[in-house]
């Protein structure tokens, strides 16, 4: 695919290797397979849940590696010399003075034998890694700065119109913050001030009274077609991006870290989305929100083992509501797979049951004479609107739809017009236009000031009046 125009030559200003650059993958790929060939000889050593079938501890993006070993001098020695094989024959020369060595449960004094024997600097957690604060612990608000000065910095103007501010705002809030929620449950608090930063821009377009916005922060951000203005809901598109986690975790998709986790939980009768909270920060941020993603997603049973016996959806609705047996289980996060595979009532309920409970059991015996286990297929979740692929727009929108809506409001931010007539109508409507009235009940204006028309000095100062019943805008 190409177009009928002159080539145009290489000058000033243009990377001349940039096309080097998808080498990079090729040679960093180089690189891991001699981390594996030397640790499968026992040349150098991998932290301790290291699994020799799999390849060496190694994170890379391009130019940017993260190598997980054990803290020793003979490791660093080693993996050093290997690092200068790599360079010399790939012709990738590494920084090691730009290099960071960061040490976990180390001795100060050690530590600094083994930055002497690298050459690099030392380090400390948690440090930045492609934008994002990397560490064994939860970021604090702190870690974020640099996201909410880039905020900040960008919703800084004030020479814009109230439309521009709301465009700017849309686009900062859906650029800047979402690549670091697709990884992390951001703060309240940083989502607080975030938040409020993309309101304050809206009264800096009212130059007369710029601390004055023009609706409250939550009409502001309910989408256009509920009578908001459509600015993103941070902590809702934050809940969307991290459940697709989730459902990667409960289809099984090829990753390593799920299959770290699964290996956790192989011998657990327990469903690990219903476990208790146990592990990494991440981990636990990610776990919290599956009641949410329950709350949209129903199972078609595979092996089993990711859907919940009593409060997945599985079986048309969740069997613990209600239900007598539910009271006399004995594990009431038990998985289908493990139900299924069983090996009597006492394992499962607490004996004796009661009449309601036994002829209850009855009813699950027909259920589960109908349900077939595939052990080699994972669970597939189908959600509640109407596809089984995740999408976290989909989410977001589906979190909104209980909303009352109103026609006319589609109709004005479908209309063809610029956006600072749409938000003019849209302030009309919402009788949010600066009139006298409407700042002396925002105690905005000193109360003994005459709040009557100029025009129409008979009346209150209204919207109404302005534009439909005034004298003056009736003659023009």
């Amino acid at each position: 695919m190409g177009f009928k125009e002159k080539i145009f030559s290489v000058k000033e200003g243009f990377v001349k290797e940039i096309l080097f650059h998808p080498l990079l993958f090729v040679a960093t790929d180089l690189l891991q397979h001699i981390l594996n060939k030397a640790a499968s000889m026992g040349v150098i050593k991998a932290p301790l849940c290291y699994n020799p079938n799999s390849n060496f501890p190694l994170a890379q993006y391009t130019d940017d590696t993260i190598i997980f070993l054990q803290a020793s001098q003979a490791n660093l020695f080693k993996i050093k010399g290997m690092i200068n094989c790599f360079s010399d024959s790939t012709g990738l020369q590494v920084n090691f003075n730009k290099s960071s060595l960061i040490p976990i449960n180390v001795p100060p004094s050690e530590a600094q034998m083994l930055v002497a024997v690298f050459g690099c600097q030392l380090s400390s957690l948690p440090f930045p890694y492609l934008g994002l604060p990397l560490g064994i612990t939860k970021p604090r608000f702190r870690d974020f700065g640099s996201l909410i000065e880039k905020v900040e910095r960008r919703l800084s103007t004030s020479w814009l119109s109230m439309a521009g501010h709301l465009q700017i705002a849309n686009s900062v809030l859906s650029a800047l913050p979402t690549y670091v929620m697709c990884t992390f449950k951001l703060p309240v608090k940083v989502i607080q001030t975030t938040t409020k930063s993309s309101i304050i821009v809206f009264g800096r377009a009212r130059k007369a009274y710029p601390k004055c916005p023009p609706c409250q922060l939550g009409q502001s951000l309910l989408p256009k077609i509920q009578r908001g203005l459509g600015v993103i809901n941070l902590q809702c598109q934050n809940n969307a991006l991290l459940i697709k986690h989730l459902h990667k975790f409960a289809t099984k998709q090829s990753s390593p870290w799920i299959d770290l986790v699964w290996s956790l939980y192989n011998n657990s009768t327990n469903t690990p989305l219903l476990s208790a909270l146990r592990g990494s920060r991440w981990w636990k941020d990610i776990v919290q929100l599956s009641m949410l993603f329950r709350a949209v997603a129903s199972p078609v049973v595979g092996d089993g083992s990711s859907t919940s016996f009593w409060s997945d959806n599985w079986g048309g609705s969740p069997l613990k509501f209600p239900c007598h047996d539910f009271s006399f289980s004995k594990n009431k996060s038990i998985s289908v797979k493990h139900f299924f595979n069983s090996d009597g009532l006492a394992d499962l309920f607490f004996l004796p049951l009661s009449h309601e409970a036994f002829w209850e059991l009855e009813q699950l015996d027909h259920l589960l004479a109908s349900l077939n286990l595939f052990p080699d297929s994972a669970n597939a979740w189908t959600f509640i609107w109407g596809s089984s692929a995740y999408s976290s727009s989909l989410f977001y929108n589906h979190h909104f739809k209980h909303l009352p809506t109103h026609p006319i409001f589609g109709h004005l931010w479908k209309a063809k017009c610029t956006n600072k007539i749409k938000v003019f109508f849209w302030l009309l409507l919402m009788d949010r236009l600066n009139t006298r009235n409407i700042l002396h009940r925002k105690h905005i204006l000193p109360p003994n000031i005459d709040r009557n028309c100029a025009l129409h000095s008979d009346d209150q100062e209204e919207t109404s009046l302005h534009l439909f019943f005034c004298s003056f805008s009736q003659s023009c």
